[in-house]
């Protein structure tokens, strides 16, 4: 049987997590509770620890928080998507851009004001990941889990994501390729909807056939599948191209390749790179996806070098934007010399959550004078960040991009000038 304990919340971590201190009689040690607020008294199971701090599971709440608000979805508290729908949106973006203040004072970084925030509005994800179970639910991972919360209404999806839900719940038990489990990733193009599975098993001619006529009258444009142990994506179904506009071009979209999670902010992070970068002529853009930071600036620019490790993406600038210099590269292991940054004028780099260390030396390194660096990890930003101001470089703007309305993530757009 768990141990449960009665603790009272001293404060609130930035996941948006209750801390209370905990003292066994041995040590003291902190104590997670999510979605408790300071000042609540709770009673608590204990669930697990590591080294610092204890996990706690709430189980009744016994003295309310007056700054506690009811949560807009249901499944709250056992979905562990959202972790924030129990304090009003400012507070919790509040807390979003303290995480950021927080990951900068921890590497002694100066910078500026923030920028006004820029917050996408509830209902604007336009793509959510499905994990679904052996018994055919579809739905969420709880916290610190595997268990399964099913979902048939997600507020925080955009529309044509959410209407798909029902379907997929009554679909996914009669379908043979998720016996084992796996998960299903639904993305709005700007065309229609892209779905990609992924599961031990393939699906079959029938399973596949099931989606297809279930889904395409809602707007369902392609049904890709992989297994998750190659790099080997196939297309099942497809009724057209799942395109995404970024400035002028329609670009295909490769199966699972990377986006923005909402509209608004992918026009957020435009529209920073295109005030900033004001003036110059030749930019490369590393970890570049489908090109869509740098994309808007192409028509100022004499040149454009665009590197990504993902085959489909450059593929898909290539054949689209023949003017970009695109190419396959592993900025990880291989980054982009001082020799090849020397003839830029500025680089627009977008890494994922672990940052971009090896490359940020060599940038450091390089006479490259601007860059814009886009992260959703404030931690790995200012890591790298550090390195980029010991070398000359200066924080000159920051602006914070939330996308993650009710979770504890936050993007960031900085710029930095030598």
């Amino acid at each position: 049987m768990r141990d449960t304990l009665e603790v009272v919340i001293d404060r609130m971590g930035f996941l948006g997590d209750g801390i209370a201190r905990h003292d066994n009689g041995k040590d003291i040690r902190e104590l997670v509770v999510p979605t408790a607020l300071p000042g609540e008294r709770w009673i608590v199971a204990v669930e697990g620890r590591d080294r610092k701090r204890l996990r706690g599971r709430p189980v009744r709440l016994v003295e309310r928080s007056p700054g506690r608000i009811d949560a807009p979805c249901p499944h709250f508290e056992r979905c562990g998507g959202c972790a924030l729908q129990h304090i009003p949106v400012s507070q919790a973006l509040g807390l979003k851009v303290a995480m950021i203040e927080g990951a900068l004072s921890n590497r002694g970084l100066a910078h500026p004001p923030f920028d006004p925030p820029a917050v996408s509005p509830e209902a604007s994800r336009r793509r959510i990941r499905l994990a679904v179970d052996r018994n055919g639910r579809v739905g969420f991972r709880e916290r610190w889990s595997r268990s399964l919360v099913a979902i048939g209404h997600c507020i925080v999806a955009e529309p044509a994501l959410d209407m798909l839900l029902p379907a997929l719940n009554e679909l996914a038990p009669r379908l043979g390729w998720l016996a084992k489990g796996g998960e299903i990733q639904l993305t709005r193009t700007d065309n229609g909807v892209d779905m990609h599975g992924q599961s031990p098993l393939r699906p079959s001619v029938a399973d596949v056939e099931r989606l297809a006529d279930t889904l395409a009258p809602h707007g369902l444009l392609r049904i890709s599948w992989a297994d998750g142990t190659a790099d080997i994506v196939e297309t099942l179904w497809q009724v057209g191209e799942p395109v995404i506009r970024i400035g002028e071009y329609d670009l295909p979209l490769p199966p699972a390749a990377f986006l923005q999670a909402t509209g608004d902010g992918l026009r957020s992070l435009q529209d920073f790179a295109v005030e900033v970068l004001a003036g110059a002529t030749s930019l490369a853009d590393l970890f570049c996806g489908l090109g869509s930071l740098s994309l808007p600036l192409l028509d100022r620019l004499d040149r454009l070098t665009a590197v990504d490790d993902n085959r489909s993406a450059i593929r898909a600038l290539q054949v689209t934007v023949p003017a970009v210099d695109a190419r396959v590269q592993d900025l990880q292991t291989r980054p982009l010399s001082a020799r090849d940054l020397r003839r830029l004028d500025a680089a627009i780099i977008d890494p994922p959550r672990a940052g971009a260390m090896v490359q940020c030396e060599t940038i450091a390194r390089s006479t490259l004078q601007r860059l814009v660096y886009v992260s959703c990890h404030p931690a790995s930003f200012a890591r790298d960040a550090a390195i980029l101001v010991r070398h000359g470089f200066r924080i000159e703007r920051l602006r914070p991009i939330d996308q993650f309305t009710h979770a504890p993530a936050i993007e960031l757009a900085a710029y930095l000038v030598r």
